[in-house]
């Protein structure tokens, strides 16, 4: 099979044509044509093509090409090639290993063979008769077009080896005459039906011809897949006849059923009226198991779903336990049976008994607490769940999640969570369908299973992190979950049964507002939760965080207790976050020292166990014969056959019954125990498992006649007893200075160094993660008139930086500066923690305030925040994250905060723990602010809460 040309760029046609060569290099080319336009690699063996192509590298790089008539021929001459052929420019030449030449060229017009020769070199030359077709525009030539544009996309089509990319690139030209070249250089033709288009005068001729052959191809493919269908359809004949025959026989036996088999749509024998059993295979152990199963809960299934399960049986009943659909079948079962369909909990609608639980449950969030109070009230009211979904706002760590599980509890509902992060395809709320390899319900079904009910507590978690691709919106298939008019009649596409949302108790958590598509922002109620103060941190902590780690990591509450000041110094220096979650990792880390400071001390005190109850064991002396003249057992380490623990004095020794001595051991500082351990022995017998004791055979000659073999040193063993038993210790107290050992050097300790600079203000920003401070710094400095923006600021607040320079710019005497302060100067705003991204407009007044300080050469007050947006004239504009922003305030110790006076009504909203202590100043214009700023003395117009 020739290889696919490829086609060349649409080129303008206007573009003046090339001016060819009367006399040209010559390849002879077996089983290919190459059309004008066209890109074509050619592989280059013979010598005499060699030769051509090193001429035409030599030169213009132009060679001829023209089929040959049979491409057996080793050295064709000018009678066994077709004097019609292409002009082409070398491209490209690649010398490959095995001596050949590949060579990549571009057709750029038709000619004619009238003469052939060879040079001295053996390079084939033919001299050329340039054929440059006219362009027709004559009506026919347009209808021939059409025609051949609707011909060639039903031949792509049928054709199985023609990629549909094909067509494509075939829409994309405009020339008539390149779609004829690029149409016939694509289609699978033989070498003379090419040869023939590409001999042919005209255009109109040309396209004739190729609509008459295209058609003709069609026809055939038409042809082969007509036959190509008969033959798979009397491959199949005998599988479709016996299948068709399995209907029936089930058929007729289940019109034979009993009536009380018909009403479940089961029958587990499949017998004649006679009593012949008409099926020789007996139903599997799962198939008996499912249907156990389903006339067990068959009366808690809704009507619809127990019908559906009839019909599955049914179908599976008829198939073959090994064929793939009957694992379909099995799967879709276990679901379906599973599915908690008229399973309800018991509801308590008690407000005392939900306050008590989330007052247990979570320290703080009042508003939030009276808030679910409310709802559980009005269900209390209504009877039913139907309603505005609750959506908690708010940073990590501030306990949305947990929020949820302590609303199950006092509801006494089960609880299930979804987590919704990175979830991208519509079929993980919907479902797959059934006919897809590895289907599954969707989330929302999953989790009705796993909570085994169908009023659960749902938590839908991180719902502002849903994202959107060619596979569906996931945000759009939750709008038939979450709302109250549709979810009664939940479809997933798995189980193709409605299911009843209404009585769940929907909870969404979210941690940026704005990222909610707004949607599902209208069928939820957003309860904003703002984060802690440190007074409730130090609460939580003690309440909560504390006891459940020590639970973790093995220490008993009344063994190891944190002092307040510790707290807040982990609070303080470790953590500055909205909520918790990196405090009760600090707690976690500080338990984790602990238990290891324990355990090692348990190791030491484990060794002198056991060696109080190795020394307990059964053991008798040594012989007489190893008494030395002074009547004493040798130590360890002086005899290595004798077995003593060597800490005897000679007040200890006592002689009793036939001559035996007994020696107890007094122990009162480490210092013996270290001695003891010191020896190789001992450490021998700690760590045989089994130590085996001491065994000495009576002697008659000393008399001892029927003495026991062994005896034990009672009194010693009471004093070893004493000895092992844990003492009664103190509770451990964790104090500031053990925090810095813990955990190191403070994490936080720069942030709290705040001082008087000059061009330097605190402005107040809101994350993701809270509310944070935001230093602006500006400096001015001899240049040209550059202004320059650092710390990877967003384009909102690049803007407000170019803002807040115009209005001083324009104000510049009203401010007391020069009218020329920014001329010739450069003027460079710099914001730290450049790897942090930034942008918002509320940093418009910070950034104002911060160039006039520069430009005063006055230092502004390090002990006063601000946030707001400004204009041109120097308004002050509202801000968003209000509560967010004083709590950063409140968690670096700044106690005065500017604000717009827009935004002196929302004051009533932030808790009062929030703006006890602060001095927040509303201003209108950026002149109002300037006083608070420069000067440190007190004014009227501050709100003191």
């Amino acid at each position: 099979m020739p290889k696919k040309k490829t086609p060349r760029k649409n080129e303008d046609d206007s573009q003046p044509e090339e001016k060819i060569p009367d006399v040209l290099p010559f390849i002879p080319l077996r089983d290919v044509v190459i059309f004008p336009h066209m890109l074509f690699p050619i592989l280059v063996g013979r010598e005499s093509s060699v030769a051509a192509v090193t001429e035409a590298v030599a030169g213009e790089k132009l060679l001829f090409v023209a089929t040959q008539k049979n491409p057996l021929t080793e050295e064709p001459i000018e009678d066994d090639v077709y004097l019609n052929g292409t002009v082409v420019r070398i491209l490209q030449v690649l010398k490959l290993p095995n001596g050949l030449m590949k060579v990549l060229v571009d057709g750029l017009a038709t000619a004619k063979i009238f003469a052939l020769e060879k040079k001295e070199n053996g390079c084939p030359m033919a001299s050329l008769w340039p054929i440059r077709p006219q362009p027709e525009t004559t009506t026919r030539t347009q209808a021939l077009t059409r025609h051949i544009d609707a011909t060639f996309a039903e031949y792509v089509k049928l054709h199985r080896s023609i990629p549909d990319e094909t067509l494509n690139a075939y829409e994309n030209l405009n020339d008539p005459q390149r779609k004829l070249y690029y149409a016939a250089s694509v289609a699978l033709l033989n070498v003379e039906t090419k040869q023939s288009l590409l001999e042919s005068p005209t255009l109109n001729e040309q396209l004739y011809q190729l609509a008459r052959i295209l058609r003709k191809e069609i026809e055939l493919l038409k042809m082969e897949r007509e036959i190509d269908e008969e033959v798979q359809s009397s491959i199949q004949k005998t599988q479709r006849k016996y299948i068709i025959q399995e209907q029936i026989r089930m058929l007729r036996n289940e019109l034979q059923k009993e009536d009380a088999a018909q009403e479940d749509g089961t029958n587990d024998t499949n017998q004649r009226t006679d009593g012949e059993d008409v099926r020789d295979d007996e139903p599997t152990e799962e198939y008996v198991r499912l249907l156990s199963r389903f006339r067990m809960i068959k009366r808690l299934m809704t009507r619809e779903a127990s019908e559906k399960a009839k019909e599955e049986f049914r179908k599976l009943r008829r198939m073959s336990p090994l064929s793939p659909e009957a694992t379909v079948s099995f799967n879709y079962l276990d679901w379906l049976l599973a599915m908690p369909w008229r399973t309800y909990t018991q509801d308590n609608y008690s407000i005392r008994h939900a306050r008590w639980v989330l007052d247990h449950d979570h320290y703080g969030l009042e508003k939030t607490k009276e808030r679910i109070l409310e709802h559980i009230a009005v269900i209390n009211m209504v009877g039913n769940v139907r309603g505005q979904i609750l959506c908690f706002v708010g940073p990590p760590g501030v306990g949305k999640t947990s929020l949820g599980r302590s609303i199950a509890r006092a509801l006494n509902r089960s609880f299930a969570r979804i987590s919704l992060g990175g979830i991208h395809d519509e079929a993980e709320i919907r479902g797959h369908r059934r006919t897809y390899i590895g289907s599954r319900p969707g989330k929302i079904i999953q989790a009705i299973r796993k909570a085994g009910s169908s009023n659960p507590v749902l938590l839908l978690d991180e719902i502002d992190k849903l994202s959107e691709d060619f596979q569906g919106d996931p945000a759009s298939a939750l709008l038939e979950v979450l709302d109250p008019e549709q979810n009664h009649a939940f479809s997933d596409h798995y189980l193709e049964v409605d299911f009843d949302l209404s009585r769940v108790f929907f909870i969404t958590t979210a941690n940026v507002r704005y990222n909610i598509p707004p949607p599902l922002q209208d069928r939820m109620e957003i309860i904003e939760l703002p984060g802690y103060l440190e007074h409730e941190k130090v609460e939580i902590a003690k309440r909560h965080l504390i006891p459940k780690q020590l639970e973790l990591h093995g220490l008993k509450p009344m063994k190891v207790r944190f002092k307040r000041s510790a707290i807040t110094k982990i609070i303080r220096e470790y953590t500055l976050e909205a909520g918790v979650r990196n405090l009760e990792r600090e707690i976690a880390s500080v338990c984790r020292k602990i238990s290891k400071r324990e355990v090692e001390s348990r190791s030491d005190a484990e060794d002198l166990r056991r060696v109080l109850e190795l020394i307990d064991a059964d053991w008798v002396p040594p012989p007489d014969d190893d008494v030395d003249s002074n009547g004493k057992y040798p130590r360890l380490g002086e005899d290595e056959n004798a077995f003593s623990p060597g800490l005897q004095n000679e007040s200890d020794r006592e002689t009793r019954d036939g001559g035996m001595t007994e020696r107890s051991t007094e122990r009162e500082d480490l210092e013996s125990l270290e001695k003891l351990l010191d020896d190789d022995h001992i450490w021998d017998i700690l760590t045989d498992p089994e130590p085996i004791p001491m065994v000495i055979e009576p002697n008659a000659e000393d008399g001892m006649g029927d003495a026991p073999k062994t005896r034990r040193n009672s009194r010693h063993a009471e004093r070893a007893k004493e000895k092992a038993k844990p003492e009664k210790r103190p509770p451990i107290w964790v104090t500031p200075d053990d925090i810095r050992t813990f955990l190191g050097i403070p994490r936080q300790r720069g942030k709290h160094e705040l001082k008087d600079k000059i061009g330097s203000v605190i402005g107040l920003a809101w994350t993701s993660v809270g509310g944070d401070i935001l230093h602006v710094d500006v400096t001015i400095m001899p240049g040209m008139d550059k202004f320059v923006l650092t710390g990877q600021l967003g384009e909102v607040m690049k803007e407000s930086a170019h803002a807040a320079l115009s209005f001083l710019r324009s104000h510049a005497e009203s401010l007391g500066l020069p009218m020329d302060f920014a001329e010739k100067k450069d003027i460079h705003i710099h914001m730290p923690e450049g790897a942090i991204p930034k942008d918002g407009p509320s940093a418009g007044l910070a950034m104002a305030l911060a160039i006039l300080s520069a430009a005063r050469k006055s230092p502004a007050r390090s002990d006063v925040a601000m946030t707001g947006e400004i204009t041109l004239h120097g308004d002050v504009l509202p801000i968003g994250g209000l509560t967010e922003k004083l709590l950063a305030a409140r968690r670096y110790n700044i106690r005065t905060v500017i604000i717009p006076k827009a935004n002196e009504t929302d004051l009533d909203e932030v808790p009062v723990p929030v703006r006890k202590g602060l001095h927040i100043i509303p201003v209108e214009h950026i002149s109002e602010a300037i006083p608070y700023v420069f000067e440190r003395k007190q004014h009227k117009r501050c709100v003191a809460s």
